[in-house]
């Protein structure tokens, strides 16, 4: 959802890795406390990544609700094919309790990735009670109704305008202000073409009644017109937004 955060690199830099992990997007599920981990490789491992806090240059928190983090590592060496991961956080902070989604790890020069499924909590009041774990490389086992669940929600509270309004990811650069603008922009485009085709509907023969709903053809035909005018005003509207903070990450 925001620029790629560069970790601290070793010495030669001849090899790149990008982790993504992804934080649920249940209310609390995203932590402020300080989250490290480790990739264990069939050759090599990292040794402890201190994962951060803060995006560099931003007041938005790393690993908030329905965050997707991105990780730019770049090692000495190939670590061979991933055989798991170790992630923990310090429990510090006003709401440590952190609800994991998954971890990808990705070679971007053998173009390989792994993914290590999470869905549970990091809290020592939630679940379990543990705040690290270690995931190891198993066949991955889809839970349909859980992967669906999470794509709607995930689609809803990114490109719903109105949901998004109060619950967009926290690094997602089209910001509640821009979000909120768009919203009230359709509003008032639709009051008025609204006004426009007003009493001009004229004397309709034809009345249509579903159950206490009256309207007429002619009625009908105003709507779509007045769709047509507005829908795209306001897709180039947000369209500029979205674009504008693209330019933000470049």
């Amino acid at each position: 959802n925001g620029l790629p955060v560069q970790l601290p690199a070793t010495s030669s830099n001849s090899h790149e890795y990008q982790i993504v992990i992804t934080t649920g997007v249940w209310r609390n599920s995203g932590t402020t406390a300080k989250v490290a981990m480790e990739i264990y490789g069939a050759d090599h491992s990292t040794g402890i990544l201190q994962l951060g806090l803060l995006e560099p240059g931003a007041d938005n928190l790393l690993f908030s609700r329905g965050n997707t983090d991105v990780f730019v590592l770049k090692v000495d060496k190939p670590l061979g094919a991933i055989q798991g991961v170790r992630v923990g956080h310090d429990n510090t902070g006003e709401n440590p309790s952190w609800f994991l989604e998954e971890i990808v790890v990705l070679d971007k020069e053998f173009n390989q990735s792994w993914t290590f499924s999470s869905s549970q909590w990091l809290a020592l009041e939630r679940g379990d009670g543990r705040i690290e774990r270690l995931f190891e490389l198993t066949p991955k086992r889809v839970d349909f109704n859980q992967e669906v669940l999470k794509r709607w929600w995930k689609g809803l509270t990114e490109t719903h305008l109105w949901v998004s309004v109060v619950a967009k990811p926290g690094r997602n650069r089209f910001t509640r202000v821009q979000r909120a603008s768009c919203c009230l922009s359709v509003l008032l485009t639709a009051m008025l073409t609204n006004a426009m085709f007003y009493k001009l509907d004229g004397e309709s023969v034809q009345v249509i009644q579903i159950g206490p709903l009256k309207f007429s053809w002619r009625q009908v035909v105003i709507g779509i017109e007045s769709a047509l005018i507005v829908a795209p005003i306001n897709i180039l509207i947000v369209f500029l937004f979205q674009k504008g903070a693209e330019k933000i990450r470049e």
